[in-house]
């Protein structure tokens, strides 16, 4: 059943609730406290998600959640982009939780799923390598070794891997795709910890020789292959969510400021200029905003093309727009955007972070173009 042109009360309902709480229990000031730990990651509010009920929004009611789907995870992404929260529910959530209730095998559902929506474990997609984004044949390698696996291999720029306690790691396994289930305390396993410039946390991952038993394996062959593109169109879908939520924060902090701030005697809104300048912002919104929630409706079609036309479209185009209203809301605060103290510098960091994850504009404006028209 195909959801409606614009998201219902209760999907609504979903992002108010979200807004209440990050405002309150997530302001500027203690994100900026977050970004100074460079140690664990303090679970506190990760646990409040879970009692809130938002990790398993969208995972299956019989494995510990909701039973709802993209539709009420776009709502809540779009305010973990305005808030600028570092949790790693991209990563976890939307990457692997969707991938895994797609395609992953079924007893490791059973053992993920619940522990995930519970708040007890935090997962990472360790797919792509160095200077190889997203490969069709991964250059780790798992050789079969007593009924189970020895894997090799180096992973790069792997969201939410300093924090997870389970990698899902792809690897080529006598020329086919396997991806597999890793402890991130495995001895075999080390994670090289670091930050992306808007301060979530990612990390280069070497894996040399972990030891993988046969309930490890999260797929093969056609369903890895599948799961891998699912993965994909997920993390494209969710830094499309969390970049229209910072275009609307950025938006709204713009106007904010034209009201407040006075020049020659009368509020910058005053002048015609300026005015065109927000209109200008807002459309490039509503634009961001049609296009993302319409890749939202393809995300579960049936046609496969379908939903990847949908996403590849979202995705060449919101990236650009969302930087560039980013940009707008830094020329018209002045200098006092680019401060640390201030959160508007910090949404154009993300909307360019969230622009190039997963494949820039100009990869999926190529991926779209081939796919729609047979262009190469």
């Amino acid at each position: 059943m195909s959801l409606p042109s614009r998201p219902g009360a209760d999907l609504l309902a979903i992002e108010e609730a979200a807004h209440e709480f990050l405002s309150h229990e997530y302001g500027f000031t203690r994100r900026r406290a977050d970004l100074q730990d460079n140690g664990r990651h303090d679970r506190t509010l990760w646990h409040r998600f879970a009692e809130l009920g938002w990790l398993g929004l969208s995972l299956p009611e019989d494995r510990g959640g909701a039973g709802g789907g993209p539709a009420e995870s776009w709502m809540l992404l779009q305010q973990l982009g305005a808030h600028l929260v570092l949790e790693p529910y991209l990563s976890s959530v939307a990457i692997c939780g969707w991938s895994l209730v797609a395609y992953g095998r079924a007893d490791v559902r059973d053992r993920l799923l619940p522990e995930l929506a519970a708040g007890r474990a935090q997962l990472a997609l360790a797919h792509d390598e160095p200077g190889r984004d997203h490969p069709d044949a991964p250059s780790a390698v798992a050789t079969p070794q007593n009924g189970g696996w020895r894997v090799h291999g180096h992973k790069a720029v792997v969201l939410g891997a300093p924090t997870a306690d389970h990698l899902l790691v792809s690897a080529t396994c006598d020329n086919q795709r396997v991806v597999l289930l890793i402890r991130a305390d495995e001895a075999a396993v080390t994670i090289r910890p670091y930050r992306l410039i808007d301060g979530r946390k990612a990390g280069e991952v070497r894996i040399s020789g972990a030891r993988v038993g046969p309930d490890e394996l999260v797929a093969i062959g056609a369903d890895a292959d599948t799961l891998l593109e699912v993965s994909r169109l997920a993390g494209a879908l969710g830094c499309v969510a969390e970049s229209v939520g910072v275009m609307k924060a950025a938006l709204a902090a713009t106007a904010d400021h034209l009201r407040a701030r006075r020049q020659f005697g009368q509020p910058l809104a005053a002048f015609q200029a300026l005015r065109h300048r927000v209109a200008d912002m807002h459309i490039a919104c509503e634009e961001a905003d049609a296009l993302g929630w319409r890749a939202t409706q393809a995300f579960g079609a049936a046609d496969p093309t379908e939903r990847f036309l949908a996403i590849a479209a979202a995705k060449s185009q919101v990236g650009d727009m969302a930087r560039k209203v980013c940009e707008e809301a830094v020329q018209l605060h002045g200098a006092i955007a680019i401060t640390d103290e201030f959160p508007v510098g910090h949404y154009l960091k993300r909307a360019v972070v969230n622009e190039r994850l997963f494949g820039n504009s100009e990869l999926w404006t190529q991926r779209f173009t081939e796919t729609a028209f047979g262009w190469i």
